[in-house]
């Protein structure tokens, strides 16, 4: 899965609302938030926040994926990996290639 932006996800989120034959009024009344706000999520000037897995819900997207390309990027381990469990260089390779993975959606290789 690729990064999405929050205009992107914005894009997303009007695409299935549309679908869904719902208006920008009509889903925030369902989800019990201001509809003006909804339409800035939609407009990818505010975040999801705690509001994901509510509009993945209502307009039949995956919750799990919708969190997932809310969250801009994973922080950098490596100083915390050396620090908490004395990783050399090579094993905090190993973990990012995992992680790289992961994040594409992809099942990660086993070792060698």
């Amino acid at each position: 899965m690729k990064a999405t932006t929050r205009e992107q996800l914005g894009q997303l989120i009007r695409e299935a609302r549309l679908a869904k034959g719902l208006t920008v009024r009509e889903a925030a009344a369902k989800l019990d938030m201001d509809w003006s706000y909804y339409r800035k999520i939609e407009a990818g000037q505010y975040a999801l926040g705690k509001y994901a897995r509510p509009i993945a819900k209502l307009l039949g997207l995956n919750g799990d994926e919708l969190e997932a390309r809310a969250v801009k990027n994973l922080p950098n381990f490596a100083p915390y990996l050396r620090a908490k469990y004395q990783l050399d260089d090579e094993a905090i390779a190993e973990l990012e290639a995992h992680f790289t993975e992961v994040s594409k959606g992809r099942k990660p290789r086993g070792r060698s």
